[in-house]
This record gives C-alpha cells, structure tokens and sequence, in this order.
C-alpha cells in the first residue's frame, strides 16, 4: 500500500507506481483523457482528524492487480494504491433507515407501484426521516481501515462496479443488509 500526493507529483511518477503495486491500467475500460472508470459519489472522513479539513470525496478505481482510492478536498488530493492481496476483506453494509412515512406522502406511493426503496427514499420528507443511516463500503487490509460513506450512488451500482472489475475474484467481498 503505498499514498501518493497528488499536488506534489508527476503523471508519469504515478503511473509508474500504478504500474509497480497495481499491475497497470486496463486498456479496454478507459475514459477520456485517460481515465480508468471506477466507482464515484463516496465520502471519506479521517477518524483521528474529525475537522472538515479531513473530510474528501473519493472515489475507487480498479486495476489489473489491484484498486486505487482517490481522495479529493479543496485542501489536498491524494490516492491511496492497494494491492489486492493486502485487502483482508471488502464489505459493504448496507443499514435500514427508520423512516415513518405520512399517508399520502410521495415515497408511499411510489412503494406501492413497487419502485425500488433506494429510488424512492429520494423522495422522503425531512420530518419523515427519524434515523438516517447511509450505507458504507468498508475496506481492510493487514494495518489500516477505510470507511467509506455512500453518498451520490446506490447500493445496486457499487455492486455492479465490483463485479466488473478484475479483483472480483481474488479478494474477499461480503454484502451485509441489517
């Protein structure tokens, strides 16, 4: 595992070091500009910095031999290069909010033509919602933990990512619905 600043380092440094613990790009799953595609609209906060200095957008990006945690704020900008056989397991928790819907509200009516609770939950009221809790990738390897909070996808397109990529296979991946 190994950080690379972002702010302070070259295109080509760092592809070498995607090439070194990572195994490289794939060639056949790039956007423009070079870009690999991966999974975006997560949340970072750092535990033992609490301060919204330490809060990112991040978003995973998968290798052939491993994944890369891209972590962005207006301060600093940063990717986290894991190989896959440091990651000990990949989780994704998935909690169930409590909610108390009105009667005639939106969200009831949408559940009751059978849409999906992830598209309808976009339409619940603030008073509706009495326990929020968002669902989190969790991903640990030998010595660290990142805690991921799922912000601006869902659930169904993290584990649609997840199996496309090539590490699907060789690391641990549990789904937990509570």
């Amino acid at each position: 595992m190994k950080i690379v600043d972002l702010r302070k380092t070259s295109k080509y440094v760092l592809e070498n070091e995607i090439n070194r613990i990572c195994g490289g790009k794939d060639r056949y799953k790039k956007w423009l500009m070079h870009l690999e595609k991966g999974i975006t609209g997560l949340s970072f906060v750092d535990p033992i910095q609490p301060s919204e200095e330490y809060h990112f957008k991040t978003s995973i990006v998968f290798y052939n031999a491993g994944l890369g945690l891209y972590c962005r704020n207006m301060y600093q900008s940063y990717v986290v290069l894991i190989h896959a056989d440091e990651i000990s397991a990949l989780t994704i928790h998935e909690d169930a909010s409590i909610i108390a819907p009105k009667k005639f509200s939106f969200y009831s009516l949408l559940r009751k033509f059978n849409v999906k609770e992830s598209k309808a939950r976009r339409y619940l009221m603030p008073r509706e919602i009495i326990l929020d809790r968002s669902p989190h990738v969790k991903i640990r390897t030998k010595d660290k933990f990142f805690e991921l909070t799922i912000e601006k996808t869902t659930v169904e397109k993290v584990k649609e990512k997840l199996s496309q990529s090539k590490i699907y296979a060789t690391i641990n991946i549990q789904i937990i619905n509570i």
